[in-house]
Order: C-alpha cells, then sequence, then structure tokens
C-alpha cells in the first residue's frame, strides 16, 4: 500500500503539519501482544520475497560504528541531579557491552546489498481476512538482508515488548528461508545488531538532558530512557536462548544450495 502522489509530491504539507495520504485499506494492525506463529511465517515470507528482487555482492564499505560517552552521560546527569543519573550508573557496564556487541555484529556482516524493507515491523501490516497488506513502503530501500532479517524476526517474535517468543521467531525464519535463501546461518554472530536501542537510547539520553527546550519533551526523554535500559536489560538476559535457537532451529541449507 503505497502512499499516494498528490501535485508531484508523496508527503502533504498543511498548515505545518507534514503526512502521507493512502487509499483506504480494511483491515487491522495486529496487536503486539497477540501475534500468531502464522502471521510470523507470513511476514517473514513477505521480507524474503522483498529480499529476493534483486540481491547482489556488494564493495567491501566500514561500517558506521557506534561511539557513545556513557561515563559522559553519567557525569553530566549526575552534576544536573537528574533523574537517569543513577540508572545509567547502575547500568553503564551493561551498555558499554551492548555497544561493543552492536559494533562487532555490523563489522561481521557479509557484503549484500538488496532491496528491502527495515521498517516492517507489526504496525506496518494491516490484516483483512488474514491477507496481508505492507504499508509505509516509503521506507523501501537498499540495505543489508542479514541485517534486516534478523532484527524484524526479532521485533516480530516479541523482543520489543519484553516478551520474547521463540516459536515465532523460527515461524519467521522459515517463511523468509522459504522464499529467499543465501545460504547465511551464522545469525548468532551478529545477535549483537539486537542492541541498537542503545542509539534509541543515546537520542533520548540528550533530550532527557535538556537537548530540547520543550519540558515534555524532556520528560519523554526521561521515559524513553527508562524504558529502553530496561529492554536492553531484556535482550541481554534472553541472549543465550536466542543465540542456540538460531544455532539449532533454522532450517537446515537445501543441498541443491
Amino acid at each position: 500500500m503505497p502512499a499516494l502522489t498528490v501535485l508531484g509530491k508523496k508527503m502533504q504539507t498543511v498548515d505545518g503539519h507534514y503526512f502521507y495520504i493512502f487509499h483506504w485499506q480494511e483491515g487491522h494492525i495486529t496487536d503486539w501482544n497477540n501475534i500468531s506463529n502464522d502471521e510470523c511465517k507470513t511476514a517473514g515470507n513477505i521480507l524474503g520475497r522483498i529480499h529476493a528482487i534483486d540481491p547482489k555482492n556488494a564493495a567491501h564499505r566500514e561500517p558506521e560504528l557506534s561511539k557513545i560517552d556513557w561515563h559522559e552521560y553519567i557525569l553530566k546527569a549526575n552534576k544536573e541531579k537528574n533523574e537517569i543519573a543513577a540508572l545509567l550508573a547502575d547500568n553503564e557496564k551493561l551498555l558499554i557491552y551492548a555497544e561493543k556487541e552492536l559494533n562487532q555484529a555490523r563489522a561481521s556482516l557479509p557484503d549484500i546489498i538488496c532491496v528491502s524493507n527495515e521498517d516492517m515491523d507489526p504496525k506496518n501490516i494491516m490484516w483483512d481476512n488474514g491477507k496481508p497488506w505492507v504499508i509505509d513502503l516509503e521506507c523501501l530501500d537498499y540495505g543489508n538482508p542479514i541485517s534486516h532479517a534478523l532484527q524484524l524476526a526479532l521485533q516480530w517474535s516479541g523482543i520489543t515488548t519484553c516478551n520474547m517468543d521463540i516459536e515465532k521467531m523460527v515461524s519467521f525464519f522459515n517463511g523468509y528461508l522459504e522464499a529467499y535463501d543465501n545460504c547465511f546461518r551464522a545469525y548468532s554472530g551478529v545477535f549483537g545488531l539486537a542492541y541498537t536501542w542503545v542509539e534509541w537510547l543515546d537520542y533520548n539520553i540528550q533530550r532527557a538532558l535538556g537537548a530540547c527546550i520543550d519540558e515534555a519533551e524532556r520528560q519523554m526523554g526521561i521515559s524513553e530512557v527508562r524504558n529502553t535500559v530496561e529492554r536492553i536489560k531484556y535482550i541481554r538476559n534472553m541472549e543465550k536462548e536466542i543465540k542456540e535457537a538460531l544455532n539449532s532451529r533454522l532450517p537446515k541449507i537445501k543441498a541443491d544450495r
């Protein structure tokens, strides 16, 4: 379901507000807490079909690495007597670990590129009597299929809501690999991609420390800092179990591959 083009433009502007216009689509977005295994498999299959359009080897490029000074944030938060100071201090080692794992995973990705939809999380698929309609296709771009497949499999299986279901992750990959199989299976070796939340945390720490003038925005930053730290803690606690499933539960590579 792509946005409509009006007067030669996709994005419309009225009185300082920006939005897309879509044809009306019957259906509903899946409740994040009630996603079925079948829906996960279908979503994985859709992503696989997108990745299969034109995958190709790419010239090697050094990845963009995350560089966040957590200790400096803690010092600043303490100086300002900000509510997030103790939370950051208590979890400094975890945040350093998560960022390190993220950077190592990015550096380990194979040099592959394809058409992808990195934003195809559960809020961007509508279901009409069991038929899926992908919305927000304006996020289609070229990207790394390994990275996008892993991160979306984790999102569809509940990692965002801290309610991970391994069976849903396996279902997503079953659907994905039916449609597109480049023989890569070392997903546990790039699991650190799940820690991209540290960059969202970085942004919200800045909001919480007053990078924005608006007080409501600052309070939103504080709330998101708390939520995101909890999510990173949850991912760390689930890391071993998820890696074991990635190593043992994904479909085997077919002989003709």
